[in-house]
């Protein structure tokens, strides 16, 4: 089994249903959520989240959270349009077997563990 973060980054190419979900998401975020905003500081922000940089081959860039955050609704998933042209990619180095992430994972536990018991008994000697 493999494992990535939900911080590692993807890259995706956003295809026309894409931009009308990111126009709908942005649209509603900055007329109910961020109403204070001045109108111009707004519409600026407005072009920036509908309209996501990309790089030379066409590929727009997301922390995988944040991808979900904006296309994992279930409005998506009723929809015969996909948001991407393609599928979601990520950099192999990203990608980790997921029991060497499951071993790191419990040898932090212990790590925190241990540092709490000497904080305890730390605090309980000077006591």
């Amino acid at each position: 089994m493999k494992n990535i973060s939900i911080n590692a980054t993807v890259y995706v190419k956003i295809s026309e249903t894409g931009y009308q979900i990111l126009k709908d998401r942005y649209s509603f975020l900055l007329t109910q959520k961020i109403p204070e905003l001045k109108e111009g500081a707004a519409q600026k922000m407005y072009e920036e989240h509908i309209n996501p940089k990309k790089d030379e081959n066409g590929y727009c860039h997301f922390q995988l959270w944040h991808l979900i955050y904006l296309f994992g609704g279930s409005e998506i998933l009723k929809s015969y349009h996909s948001p991407f042209e393609g599928g979601i990619n990520i950099e192999e180095e990203d990608i980790k077997d997921a029991d060497e992430v499951e071993k790191q994972i419990e040898a932090d536990k212990k790590k925190e563990e241990a540092k709490t018991k000497k904080k305890t008994r730390t605090s309980t000697k000077k006591d």
